[in-house]
């Protein structure tokens, strides 16, 4: 496992209720965080499968920070591509 998502695990076991990360929409507490990193691990070798690098067009937001973190746990690249970028 890398050393940010061993980090948010010793976090969320210290911690858990501290706010790990929040945007204008929501807040997520590090105890909630971990599970919520693993679920969007699961969903992404589903729809976005293989091994090789990826890339995400959005906008700064928890769940663009949740998806990368979910690409680290599954060991995979993503490229982010910012949103003012044209098609």
């Amino acid at each position: 496992m890398s050393r940010v998502l061993n980090a948010i695990a010793e976090h969320a076991r210290a911690r858990g209720s501290d706010i790990a990360l929040s945007d204008a929409q929501q807040t997520i507490a590090y105890g909630a965080l971990g599970a919520l990193i693993d679920a969007t691990a699961a969903t992404l070798v589903s729809l976005c499968p293989g091994s090789g690098p990826a890339a995400l067009s959005a906008d700064n937001s928890i769940s663009w920070v949740v998806i990368d973190l979910a690409f680290v746990k599954l060991n995979r690249v993503l490229v982010p591509i910012p949103p003012f970028f044209t098609t």
